[in-house]
């Protein structure tokens, strides 16, 4: 299943904890990385958050995943999430009638 993960941060997060956190954070990320957990991270800094695209069984089995994490553990983070599927409307391009 594929799943995009979008972070927002939760209120009382401080910059300060974040940073503190952010090198546990980035080798743990780089190790879901490797795994082929998560395919594709992206950064969006008009927000800023960051965006995953993850490969995982079940939707449950990728949050329980990412509370490892730990600037969640620490709840500076979480995660809004996304099942992702193909996109079925081009079909009717090419439906008969």
């Amino acid at each position: 299943m594929k799943l995009m993960a979008i972070t927002h941060r939760v209120p009382g997060a401080s910059n300060e904890r974040i940073a503190a956190l952010q090198s546990s954070e980035v080798r743990m990320v780089w190790s879901m990385v490797l795994e082929g957990f998560i395919r594709e991270i992206y950064f969006d800094p008009g927000r800023p958050c960051v965006v995953l695209i993850l490969e995982s069984e079940s939707e449950e089995t990728a949050r329980a995943r990412l509370r490892n994490l730990p600037m969640v553990k620490d709840r500076q983070i979480d995660f809004d999430y996304y099942a992702l599927g193909p996109y079925r409307q081009l079909e009717h391009l090419f439906a008969k009638g």
